[in-house]
Parts: C-alpha cells; structure tokens; sequence
C-alpha cells in the first residue's frame, strides 16, 4: 500500500531577516500597506512552479510538514481591549477624525472577531485547500489508485485540526477513494511542535522566544523597547494621547494591540 502522509503542526517559525535600507521598506509599504503587517502579512498568491523529478525517476511519497493557515489574532482580550479604548475615548470627546472612522468600522467588524481570537480565517481554509490542490495537480502519480493512504496528523490546537481538514478535504474530493487517517491530541505535540511552552517535555532553557532564562532575553527586550514607538500608530486615532512606559509589560502589551487592529492601518492612513 502506497501512502502519502501529511503532518500539519501550529510549529512556531522562526524567519531569517535580511537587512535592507529603511528607504527601500518604506518604498514596498507605500505599494502594498499590507506588507506593514509584518508577521501578519499574507503569504504571496504567485507559487514558483515545482520542482521536476529527475530524468528517469518519478514520485512516489510525499511528506508534508505545514504551519496553520491565516487566523485570526490570538487573543480575544485585544480586540475587546481596542473596541473599548476607542469607545472611552469616543465619549470623552477624544477622537481624531481618523479615529473616530476606526471606531465605526470596527463596530461592524468586532461580531465577528469576538471569541474568535485564534481562530482559522476564511482565507486560512482555503489555503490549505489550495496546497493540496496543487500537491495533487502536480504530483498525480502519488495520489492515483485506490489503495492510497494519507496519514494526516495535528496537534490539538483549533485552527491546526481546521487546516488538516481542509487540505484532506481537497484531498478527497479529487480522488473519493483516497484512505485519510486523520489524529490529533496533545500526545502529538512533542513530535510536531517540540519547542513551545505548550509541550510538557519542552526545557524552558528551549523555548525559543518565550525562554525567560536565556541569556539574550533582556538585551532583547530592550531593544524591542528602543524600537517600538505606540505613540506614532495611536496619535493617529486620539486627540490626546498620553502613553504610560511605567505599567508591567507595558511593551508587550502594545505590541499586541497593534498587531490586533493590523487591518485597520491602511483605513486610517487614506
């Protein structure tokens, strides 16, 4: 029995940064505003054709190891958070024009983002249906016959079994009698996903990111510190704008609402 086996996992990525002038960053966000979203910024529609086997061999097994598609921002708090600094400062009479815009288009926005912190976006399901799609297209040979199995596993995280079940289901409605095994839990962590805090067996000392202990975590923060400037995103919204660098966490907080109204840049700057 031939098989395909796919292993979908919320792994955290971490990305090589190549270092370009701030003249040429600033240039691309004038094109494309999206591309200020940072880590949320959309993956690019145009795939590079794939790769050819080489001359008289041809494919047999596939296995694929993907993050989860487009979600959401991770935590409902931040966007109940902005949806009520906004509306204090509504009453208060402390809005910007740019403001008090922001304001009316996330009221229509917010029904649909509450308790939805995390969660796989629409665009995130077709993703991985889209991957699957082309997986098949152009790699048939893997795929044809009817004894074919694909083992499809996830870790227990929402949009990761959502985006396992919207790759085999592309899967399966071009070829009905594939054999999908489709498992997750928490006993999958540790082999899809070792390094996170969410894994028993993960050593704070690896914890990539979130390890408290290592040596380059303070000299981090304080550069985060240095470069990040709250006052320039929100003096856009506010009339008055008082910003507290006192408060715990203070940083991390910030930088967590402004990834939680990421999509609302492009409106408050036209």
């Amino acid at each position: 029995m031939r098989s395909a086996r796919l292993f979908l996992t919320a792994a955290i990525l971490f990305l090589a940064v190549v270092g370009v002038s701030a003249q040429t960053a600033r240039k691309a966000i004038e094109a494309d505003p999206a591309k200020a979203s940072h880590v949320f910024n959309m993956y690019p529609e145009q795939i590079p054709e794939h790769a050819r086997p080489p001359k008289g061999f041809k494919p047999f097994y596939i296995s694929h190891y993907g993050r989860h598609g487009a979600r959401n921002n991770g935590s409902d708090s931040d966007f109940v958070l902005f949806r009520d600094m906004l509306e204090e400062a509504y009453q208060a009479g402390n809005l910007t024009p740019a403001g008090e815009e922001a304001r009316l288009r996330f009221q229509k926005a917010f029904p649909k983002l509450y308790l939805r912190g995390g969660d796989l976006s629409s665009k995130g399901w077709r993703q991985h249906h889209d991957i699957a799609t082309r997986m098949m297209t152009d790699y048939p040979e893997v795929f044809r016959g009817k004894e074919v199995c694909v083992d499809a596993r996830s870790t227990a995280v929402p949009r990761c079994i959502m985006s396992m079940a919207a790759f085999c289901d592309a899967l399966k409605e071009r070829n009905t009698s594939l054999q999908i095994s489709q498992n997750t839990g928490a006993w999958l962590v540790n082999p899809l996903n070792p390094f996170t805090i969410a894994n028993p067996d993960c050593h704070p000392n690896d914890a990539g990111f979130e390890n408290r202990h290592a040596a380059w975590n303070r000299s981090y923060h304080a550069w985060r510190r240095k470069l990040l400037h709250p006052e320039v995103f929100f003096g856009n919204l506010f009339i008055c704008l008082t910003i507290r660098t006192d408060t715990p966490n203070f940083f991390s907080k910030s930088l967590k609402l402004l990834h939680s109204v990421r999509h609302y840049v492009t409106i408050i700057r036209q």
